[in-house]
């Protein structure tokens, strides 16, 4: 459950890299997932956030798949619930949000986590897309690029052939500078910031011919 995660450390994980041989497997066999975009992944240190849309459960592995970062992920509180399920969740650098409401813990350790110098993925929509259309984002993603100054990278799921193939397109950075961001406490700001992230995601979705 999500109040028995220890929002006070800051671990790095390496069991992402170690199930990186399979998770590959996994997406290229079994999931038929193909990568467009990896490019625009800087190579150094400097922490980014992953802004996904999001279409299924399978999301945070395909996306973390294509990419050598080791990508820290929300993840909904209830599959923290099994305690298997958690412990693989916790050591594959996922945490517990609750949806529905500003969970303050999480959003706190997602500031502190970049702020270490972790990759940070997050669904700015909040929860999955019925239709696989990318939908209206909400602030989350956002106000932790503000707190932390990190850049964004817009990221596309796309199902092809009744979802029996994917594609994943890492967009290129959207620069924190780039966002608008002041001293202001405007939501305002965060809501711009938001549409600019959703339409940049929109657009490489749409450039996938998943429309």
């Amino acid at each position: 459950m999500a109040n028995k995660f220890d929002y006070s450390s800051f671990r790095n994980y390496k069991f992402q890299d170690a199930i990186r041989p399979l998770g590959h497997f996994i997406c290229k066999v079994i999931l038929h997932t193909s990568y467009k975009g990896q490019e625009n992944i800087p190579a150094d240190k400097s922490p980014v956030i992953f802004c996904p849309n999001h279409i299924s459960a399978k999301d945070p592995i395909v996306v973390a798949m294509g990419t050598k970062k080791r990508v820290h992920f929300m993840a909904k509180e209830e599959l923290f619930k099994n305690p298997i399920v958690a412990l693989l969740l916790k050591h594959n650098n996922s945490f517990p949000v609750s949806r529905g409401k500003m969970d303050v813990d999480a959003v706190k350790y997602s500031v502190e986590l970049v702020n270490h110098g972790r990759d940070f993925g997050i669904f700015p929509e909040g929860t999955r897309s019925k239709d696989g259309k990318p939908k209206n984002g909400k602030n989350g993603a956002a106000y932790i690029a503000k707190k932390t100054g990190a850049d964004i990278i817009p990221v596309a799921i796309c199902k092809h052939n009744d979802g029996k193939k994917i594609t994943v397109v890492y967009g290129k950075p959207i620069k924190n500078s780039e966002l608008g961001f002041t001293e202001s406490k405007s939501k305002s700001e965060l809501n711009a910031a938001t549409e600019r992230i959703m339409n940049e995601i929109t657009s490489l979705w749409e450039e996938e011919l998943c429309k």
